[in-house]
């Protein structure tokens, strides 16, 4: 994970408490005081499997197979779609256009693969579907 720091400066507005006693309320320190002019948030790039992959009537597993958050990641930006898209409400993505999407990332998948450019997935191995989706990387040759 990155952390981002912001420090605080006094201005006109307002005035900076430098240091404050720490209650543990809110976090997990160990120290008896706090810098109140420092913010520190940590950033993480944790992707989720969302519920629609693996039921939620779409079942995105069948066409796209095991997800992965290098496959998830793919998908959205060949298709545009967002962590919405993927959501009940606002979803976007329908079980009656997955074979189409399949069938256009299968696409996009030999395309790379038979200009020696294929799309590697979380294992190393290359990014492959189910069948009748499935990539063929036969003439793929291994980078020395």
């Amino acid at each position: 994970p990155d952390t981002l720091t912001l420090k605080l400066e006094p201005n006109e507005n307002f005035q900076i408490l430098e240091k404050y006693k720490s209650s543990n309320q809110w976090g997990n320190s160990s120290a008896t005081d706090i810098d109140g002019a420092r913010f520190t948030f940590i950033i993480d790039e944790i992707t989720k499997c969302p519920p629609r992959w693996n039921g939620g009537g779409i079942h995105a597993n069948r066409y796209f197979g095991e997800w992965t958050p290098e496959k998830y990641n793919y998908i959205n930006g060949l298709f545009g779609f967002t962590q919405d898209d993927w959501e009940w409400e606002t979803g976007k993505i329908s079980a009656g256009r997955m074979s189409f999407y399949a069938m256009e990332l299968q696409k996009e998948l030999q395309r790379r693969a038979d200009e020696g450019d294929p799309v590697y997935d979380a294992d190393g191995g290359y990014m492959q579907l189910p069948a009748p989706y499935d990539v063929d990387y036969s003439n793929v040759q291994p980078k020395k």
